[in-house]
């Protein structure tokens, strides 16, 4: 509809008032039929005094992006010669500044301050380069958005901006971050079709893709198909296998390539006995996870980090008080710096089990470090609150005020000063809670859902209705995904049939993780079932 919109406004120009960023799709599409048919666009119908949220001395940055189209034509057509001779050079450092900065924002994964950065470029007359637009797809790789990622790969396209290696590289990271194997494999191929050639990196991207699929068969069978084109496995490589199989326990199989890797002349690492180690932990053998540290460690490799961190583990797995004890001290003898994961590993290990002295003590270190974080935080005060609910929940509120300049409050801060009342079956109190904490401006999220689930399965008499009422109010609102946890603790409300049959009723999956977008549109369901993302951009 927004195409056909666009189409008319060419044959009967009228002034209209849109904001450009909300509009890309349509004006991408609008420019592939206006190049196939010929047709001159009529940008100019765009009101110029509408602000689009960034500051525009000249032209937007639509019309910025079209001028600079229609160069590029030119130049190509060798239309117009002096387009070529008349570039300032002067503007290079400005272009490499730009760069520059969207290159930090994508490490970040702040995809829309990463795409304000690249339009604040072409405001300023500036040529974006396949590097900009690599950029701001790279910042969708921490937060998984495949459809911004192609969405991106499309406006290029439209702009006549040649895809670089490094481009299909930044796509293909995209899809194997979200664990799409074959969407990994698509950018690959499309790549290859525009004679880029596949190196040893597209590789190893697909493999770290099969990892977050949980594939390690699949794994091993890419990890042939790269030597059989040429191009040696390197420790990255294998790692990357090796962590796939210990993700799942498979440990024979976890053996079978650290032998593998000597094979082929690669040493095992630190991070590969960590893996190792992570495998042994996840069928609950903590011993054999210590025998293989002190193979690593005969082998002059020194532990890191995330070596004490898989031994002490992170409060979500079972771990006997004395060895978190044990390994905890060690970790304070190694002289390792502690980062602000680790600090809340280790706080949540003592939280665990029933240690909250020690997960006082780990978390005041934390804090005159300058690094406290909300997840740490939580995990103290769900300690405290479980542990003595009067002076347990004095103590932890006092924690709260003292960071409160520090450490905004998360939902799952107050969710564990609920925690008491969770397990008390009191959903009245745990209700109250999530009000207080949507007065303070926090929605909820699938932490908050959970927590409110279990405390009407807790009830007394059980709160089944107020449970599924609940569940389909979260659901509707359409920000947050049936989560693992979420769905657990509505089994635990209203019962497995129960539970099964609303999972049908509102089509939902299991999800183990939430979604990257906050806010998903309803008429995503209607979409096409097309491999396609040229198909799927044209049809959104």
């Amino acid at each position: 509809s927004h195409s056909t919109l666009s189409m008319a406004s060419m044959v009967h120009p009228q002034v209209v008032t849109i904001d450009p960023r909300q509009c890309w799709r349509t004006l991408t599409v609008a420019g592939m039929l206006a190049s196939l048919c010929s047709i001159q666009p009529a940008w100019n119908v765009f009101s110029h005094s509408q602000p689009r949220g960034l500051p525009s001395l000249q032209q937007s940055s639509l019309d910025r992006s079209w001028s600079w189209r229609q160069s590029r034509q030119a130049t190509a057509l060798d239309v117009g010669a002096e387009l070529e001779t008349d570039v300032d050079t002067d503007l290079e450092p400005e272009v490499d500044r730009h760069l520059a900065k969207i290159q930090e924002l994508a490490r970040q994964g702040l995809s829309d301050a990463a795409e304000d950065a690249l339009y604040d470029l072409i405001d300023e007359g500036l040529q974006p380069k396949a590097s900009h637009f690599g950029a701001v797809i790279s910042s969708c790789v921490p937060n998984k958005d495949i459809d911004r990622a192609e969405r991106w790969y499309w406006r290029m396209d439209a702009l006549d901006v040649v895809p670089t290696a490094s481009t299909y590289k930044a796509l293909m990271s995209v899809a194997a971050e979200a664990g799409n194997i074959p969407g990994t494999k698509y950018w690959m191929d499309e790549g290859s079709v525009k004679a880029v050639k596949v190196d040893a990196d597209m590789y190893k991207i697909l493999i770290y893709a099969c990892r977050q699929a949980k594939q390690g068969a699949e794994a091993e069978t890419w990890i042939e198909r790269m030597m059989i084109a040429g191009n040696q496995p390197d420790i990255d490589s294998c790692n990357a296998v090796l962590g796939t199989f210990a993700d799942s326990g498979q440990n024979t199989k976890v053996e079978e390539w650290l032998a593998i890797m000597e094979g082929m002349g690669i040493s095992p690492n630190v991070e590969s006995y960590n893996h190792a180690m992570r495998g042994r932990t996840q069928i609950g053998d903590v011993d054999g996870a210590e025998w293989i540290m002190k193979r690593m460690v005969d082998k002059g490799l020194e532990p890191n980090l995330e070596s004490f961190i898989v031994l002490i583990g992170d409060g979500t797995s079972t771990r006997d008080r004395s060895l978190v004890d044990h390994w905890s001290q060690k970790l304070a003898d190694s002289g390792l710096k502690l980062d602000a994961r680790s600090f809340t590993a280790v706080i949540s290990a003592f939280a665990s089990v029933d240690d909250v002295q020690s997960a006082e003590e780990w978390f005041s270190r934390m804090v005159d470090n300058g690094i406290p974080t909300a997840d740490a935080l939580a995990a103290v005060v769900e300690g405290l609150v479980l542990s003595s609910q009067s002076e347990g929940l004095e103590t932890a509120e006092e924690w709260i005020n003292q960071l409160n300049d520090v450490v905004e409050p998360s939902q799952s801060v107050y969710a564990a000063l609920a925690a008491a009342d969770v397990e008390a079956g009191d959903f009245e109190q745990v209700e109250a809670r999530m009000q207080q904490m949507e007065a303070n401006g926090l929605e909820i999220n699938e932490v908050s859902l959970t927590t409110l689930l279990l405390a009407y399965a807790n009830a007394k008499p059980q709160q089944s209705q107020l449970a599924e009422q609940m569940f389909k109010q979260q659901m509707f609102r359409g920000k947050m995904m049936a989560t693992r946890p979420v769905l657990e603790a509505l089994r635990a409300a209203v019962g497995g049939a129960r539970c099964l049959s609303l999972r049908r009723e509102l089509k939902l999956t299991d999800q183990t993780e939430p979604s990257a977008k906050k806010s998903r549109k309803q008429w995503k369901q209607f979409a096409p079932r097309v491999d396609n993302p040229k198909e799927k951009m044209l049809w959104e």
